[in-house]
């Protein structure tokens, strides 16, 4: 059942894992230490490491595709990590999932120097509602909190955490979905 899992989400994603990582290896050298916190299935993870990266993954379970890659479980609060232990967080369509993603953003400033955070931003209730629907579809779950905001809210959320914002990639998906690759630094 896990390969079969792993040949349809490889066949469904991989070109969308593909391009997304491309670009975030414009943000990446081969010397960071990274980790892909919320690292769900690990098709990041692999794309990245096959690449040459280092890379972690932690996610609250264990859904990696891959036999090979050992997922580090944590309890969705504190990374039991030491502060500035990776040069790298990357949060793939993570903070949304959460009722407060303050907490999970506060531990991937606390424990990394630069983030990658990939989100769907909402412009409209229409677009609201459309992103919670394609999001519980993909996702196979219905009741989870979708804490999706504007990209003017993401912003000042990185403000608050006094990130510095370097980089934005704009991308379109799903006919109407508005998706934003904001590459981050602490101030």
């Amino acid at each position: 059942m896990k390969n079969l899992r792993k040949c349809i989400g490889e066949k469904l994603f991989g070109n969308a894992v593909y391009h997304a990582a491309s670009q975030m290896e414009l943000f990446l050298t081969p010397a960071d230490k990274i980790i892909d916190l919320g690292a769900g299935t690990c098709l990041f993870t692999k794309f990245l490491k096959d690449k040459g990266y280092n890379v972690k993954p932690v996610d609250i379970k264990d859904r990696s595709y891959y036999r090979n890659i050992k997922v580090y479980i944590y309890d969705g609060g504190h990374l039991p990590f030491k502060d500035n232990e990776f040069d790298v967080c990357i949060l793939k369509s993570v903070l949304h999932h959460m009722p407060n993603p303050e907490v999970v953003l506060a531990e991937a400033v606390r424990v990394s120097r630069k983030l990658i955070i990939y989100e769907n931003v909402v412009t409209n209730i229409f677009q609201r509602h459309y992103t919670y629907l394609i999001d519980c579809i993909m996702n196979k779950e219905l009741i989870e909190p979708h804490t999706n905001k504007t990209d003017k809210e993401w912003r000042l959320l990185f403000k608050k955490f006094r990130l510095d914002l370097v980089n934005v990639i704009d991308e379109k998906a799903w006919l109407f979905l508005q998706n934003k690759m904001y590459f981050l630094k602490r101030l």
